[in-house]
């Protein structure tokens, strides 16, 4: 009993249940949010960065493309399309430092994605 009421324990488990994948549902918007800020994290700039190739990378192999970017505009071997990729459309950025990234994490869950590399 809790504050006088009755529970039934098959119905808690079924809302318990429902809770958490309620809070792990995440939306498109929240998907990208999380690319975006690894990519934010790995040194580039362009948070407004399109994420859908990385989306159907293994995140590991994600994070290595954000990396790759990254090393590119910072030794200054990069394309014009690769500079406003990481930078943003016709932003000049120089990244100071390009780290590469072990995890996501994406606002709508409390865990990350822990890459692994294959």
């Amino acid at each position: 009993m809790i504050m006088g009421s009755y529970f039934n324990f098959q119905d808690v488990v079924v809302m318990v249940m429902c809770l958490v994948v309620n809070v792990n549902a995440c939306t498109q918007s929240e998907i990208e949010q999380g690319y975006r800020n690894a990519f934010i994290a790995t040194g580039c700039e362009n948070s407004e960065a399109g994420t859908s190739y990385w989306e159907t990378l293994t995140y590991s192999q994600a994070l290595n493309d954000m990396f790759i970017f990254c090393d590119l505009v910072k030794s200054g071997t990069a394309s014009t399309s690769q500079k406003n990729f990481c930078c943003g459309f016709e932003v000049e950025c120089l990244p100071q430092e390009c780290s590469l990234q072990s995890d996501i994490v994406f606002p709508c869950t409390t865990t990350s994605t822990t890459s692994t590399t294959t």
